[in-house]
């Protein structure tokens, strides 16, 4: 899901498509069950864009995310990370995300 929101969606709105996305629970492997309703609204021709640059990394972000689990584990997820990065030398932001899933799960 935070893969599609923070990635796929972007460059679709670049092309002209708007999307609206509501999570309405984590599902995980292998059993799944996880709820996401999209509302894509359209009518107009796709835009053309360009992806061969890269540019320059500006900032690493992620999500330390865990549903029916220990509030413990997504913070150790987060510090293992954020001391990778460090180390590193990569400016980051990690966020903690505690919320309700279909089943225990983490990532």
């Amino acid at each position: 899901m935070t893969y599609i929101e923070q990635v796929y969606l972007p460059i679709l709105k670049q092309m002209g498509v708007e999307v609206d996305v509501k999570l309405g629970a984590w599902g995980w492997y292998p059993q799944g069950g996880g709820v996401v309703n999209f509302l894509v609204s359209g009518g107009r021709r796709l835009a053309g864009i360009n992806l061969v640059k890269r540019g320059d990394l500006q900032q690493v972000r992620g999500l330390a995310i865990a549903t029916e689990l220990a509030a413990h584990i997504p913070q150790r997820i987060a510090n293992r990370t954020e001391n990778l990065l460090r180390e590193a030398g990569l400016k980051h932001t990690i966020k903690l995300v505690r919320e309700k899933g279909v089943a225990p799960g983490a990532a």
